[in-house]
C-alpha cells in the first residue's frame, strides 16, 4: 500500500500521576508476594475459511483485540 493513504502525526505527551502507579505497584507487590509469580495462558485459533487461513482474535473494547486466553488459577495446569 502507497503511504499516500495513511496519516501519520503526533501526539502531545500526556503526563501521568505519581499517585495511582505507586498504589498500583504496592497492590502488585502484595500479590506477588502472596501468589507468586502470575501465570497466563494464550491460545491461537486457527479456522479455513473460503480457502483461506484465519486467526480468531477477541475484541475488547473498539480498538483493543487480544488473543483468546487468560490468567490461570493457583494449582491449575495449562491444559485445563
Amino acid at each position: 500500500y502507497s503511504l499516500d493513504v495513511y496519516k501519520i502525526g503526533k501526539k502531545d505527551k500526556v503526563e501521568k500521576s505519581k499517585g495511582a502507579g505507586s498504589t498500583r505497584l504496592s497492590r502488585l507487590e502484595a500479590s506477588y508476594e502472596k501468589e507468586g509469580c502470575r501465570r497466563t495462558m494464550q491460545g491461537v485459533v486457527l479456522v479455513h475459511q473460503h480457502r483461506h487461513a484465519h486467526v480468531l482474535l477477541l475484541q475488547k473494547g473498539e480498538n483493543y483485540f487480544k488473543l483468546p486466553g487468560g490468567k490461570l488459577k493457583p494449582g491449575e495446569s495449562e491444559r485445563e
